[in-house]
């Protein structure tokens, strides 16, 4: 066995043994630099390699509980740990108490009633008091997506997420997409009928949430009364629409009706996007059928809440008996790879960019936002390329798959 007056490589070892968590920093640090600072949730460790001969101070504390460390400078091993009686500090494997560890070494333990005092600004002092303490007055009744700024991103295939719908609003996704197909009269959502589970419901994966979430948007008190148009789903933009398109798998004909009857509870709360009469209401919710949707059962709506996703490439086109507006089409939407084709990695030609550009312009003309789906998803540096044009180009909705990078994009 070495000698203990040796130089050797320290190995500090803290484990958190107890049920809160703890935090690890280095005592020249604490108070200053946040990023110093190492989180231990219950059952994890971190094992730092120190340099021998060396002494090293640290600041260990939960909650108002603060020990301050220092490191012997000629034990091969330390082990610290954390439990409810303070700290244990375990050499070669054999757990021995700090206290008896003082006589041998420089290390030193502050009262844990006593923290350290923090150098940082007081504010932030309270804040954490306020936070922790949570009292009535943080608290608000439509907080439930506060400080969600909504984006115009188009959720592709939303039931995908690991959480449908609420996933997406979280990241401030303004439109999301639902694959419906009608079977014995229930609605269920996937996109291919291997997938399709009685679980997994229109009702059950868009409807009821959306109801649960504009009730506590629209909360039913005393100073919310007589309310005209009610709040969307976002609280820092309450007049932005939530865009929900219903793309029909099944017979458009045969599955529209099933999908009007699913929006009753929607409808019966004024949530919905409402032409009437000629004058456009805009909710809470903008329900727009895409797929197999029929234009003529939506063309012949009154009062129509379930608008049409338009051809984005055949506004033009005379054969289409349509008179293409926002009180038919909020939306106009093309295969990318169809009418584009840019991979996304060799430059883009400007035949490539004019159909771009050409195309979102016509939408802009009969006040239509453009989307491009089928947009290219690997490798992402060709992605971000296409998003970056598209954008840059006037597409109005960033069809994305990847919604967290879509958000930061």
């Amino acid at each position: 066995m070495p000698s203990l007056v040796q130089s050797y490589d320290v190995l500090l070892d803290f484990t958190n043994d107890t049920l809160e968590s703890v935090t690890v920093q280095v005592l020249h640090d604490y108070g200053r630099n946040t990023r110093s600072i190492v989180l231990l949730h219950p059952e994890e460790s971190v094992t730092l390699v120190l340099d021998a001969g060396a002494s090293y101070r640290y600041a260990v504390k939960q909650r108002t509980k603060v020990a301050s460390i220092t490191t012997p400078r000629h034990f091969l091993m330390v082990y610290a740990s954390i439990d409810t009686g303070g700290i244990i500090v375990s050499q070669f494997g054999t757990t021995r108490s700090l206290d008896v560890l003082l006589a041998e070494t420089t290390s030193k333990l502050s009262h844990v009633a006593s923290p350290i005092a923090e150098a940082k600004p007081g504010v932030l002092t309270e804040i954490e008091t306020l936070e922790s303490s949570n009292p009535a007055f943080l608290r608000y009744p439509t907080q439930f997506t506060q400080d969600i700024v909504p984006k115009q991103i188009h959720s592709h295939n939303d039931y995908w997420r690991d959480v449908p719908l609420l996933r997406a609003i979280s990241l401030g996704v303004a439109s999301v997409e639902a694959d419906v197909w009608s079977v014995n009269g229930q609605l269920l959502v996937g996109h291919e009928r291997a997938a399709l589970t009685t679980d997994r419901t229109f009702d059950s994966l868009y409807i009821q949430p959306l109801l649960k979430i504009l009730a506590q948007q629209n909360p039913s008190n005393r100073f919310n009364t007589n309310v005209t148009k009610p709040n969307g789903v976002f609280d820092t933009s309450s007049g932005t629409p939530l865009q929900l398109l219903v793309d029909m798998k099944t017979d458009g004909a045969e599955t529209l009706p099933f999908v009007l009857e699913a929006l009753e509870p929607l409808r019966k709360a004024n949530y919905l996007t409402t032409l009437v009469q000629g004058e456009l209401n805009i909710g809470a919710i903008t329900v727009v059928g895409t797929g197999n949707t029929p234009l003529e059962g939506i063309q012949a709506l009154e009062p129509r809440d379930v608008f049409f996703d338009a051809p984005l490439n055949g506004l033009t086109d005379p054969s289409i008996n349509a008179t293409w507006n926002t009180s038919l089409s909020p939306i106009a939407s093309v295969d990318y790879e169809a009418v584009v084709g840019w991979n996304g990695i060799q430059n883009i030609t400007e035949e490539q960019r004019s159909a771009i550009t050409n195309l979102v312009q016509t939408a802009h003309s009969f006040g239509i936002k453009a989307r491009f789906w089928d947009t290219p998803g690997w490798p992402i540096e060709a992605r971000n390329n296409v998003w970056k044009e598209l954008l840059n180009d006037g597409a109005d909705w960033l069809n994305a798959d990847d919604l967290e990078a879509a958000s930061d994009f």
